[in-house]
């Protein structure tokens, strides 16, 4: 895997994107990260537990990796200003490349799940209630009539 600059990882990116735009997979994983991960015995612990004691711990960063086929490649960020303006450029190229999803044709400004927008402003007299009996003769239905009455 080749550890690359955030603005060659993005060129990289774009163009692995046009190499499988016609056939093939590409997988892109974001994952937050210690800089310098413990290990060791109880002695590295030990260190670790004084430096996070003492404010002087390790800087969280941005693992990004991405592949295709026989092509990996990777880059880190430090949190802060420059994730911002990296997630901000890695967003432009993912909405430019991946052209295959689509758009919601939503038509209505209404929201989904609420009652009575779809319907005219929610009035209760709009609403209309048809309820049929059926051939046995309770509201119930079928499943009504089968039952056997508890005396």
């Amino acid at each position: 895997m080749v550890l690359l600059d955030p603005s060659s990882f993005l060129s990289a990116l774009d163009s692995l994107f046009h190499i499988t735009r016609t056939k093939g997979s590409l997988y892109l994983t974001i994952k937050k990260v210690r800089k310098h991960r413990v290990h060791g015995g109880e002695a590295a612990r030990a260190r670790a537990t004084q430096q996070q004691k003492s404010g002087s711990n390790d800087e969280m960063h941005i693992l990004v990796r991405a592949h295709a086929e026989k092509q990996k490649f990777s880059t880190t960020v430090e949190e802060g200003e420059d994730a911002i303006s990296f997630q901000e450029a890695l967003a432009e190229v993912l909405g430019r490349n991946m052209t295959g999803l689509v758009k919601d044709g939503k038509k209505g400004g209404g929201k989904k799940g609420r009652k009575g927008k779809e319907e005219g402003g929610g009035k209760e007299d709009d609403m209309v209630v048809v309820m049929e009996e059926s051939s046995r003769g309770g509201p119930g239905g079928e499943r009504g009539g089968k039952r056997k009455k508890r005396r």
